[in-house]
């Protein structure tokens, strides 16, 4: 069961990068979700209506961002949409 006190943490690496951490409100454990080798934009965070998924924009291992999702459950990243051009 996922918990419904989770919040997306952010920290600025370089200029327009950052790693990205998940925050049990509750617990206060602060873990570590993204922080890539090379350093990726993350934005637009929405979760899904049961908490279970985390929707996002990001440029990891890309050029150009792309549509992603994050499953809190299973802890697995899945590419939903890209294009030639950025998206938001």
């Amino acid at each position: 069961q996922p918990s419904t006190h989770n919040v997306i943490v952010t920290e600025t690496r370089g200029e327009d990068a950052q790693d990205v951490f998940l925050l049990d409100s509750t617990s206060g454990e602060l873990r570590p979700l993204y922080t890539p080798a090379v350093a990726a934009a993350f934005s637009h965070f929405h979760w899904s209506d049961d908490g279970n998924t985390l929707y996002f924009v990001s440029n990891v291992d890309r050029e150009m961002t792309a549509v992603f999702s994050y499953n809190l459950t299973t802890e697995k990243t899945t590419l939903i949409h890209e294009s030639q051009f950025d998206l938001e």
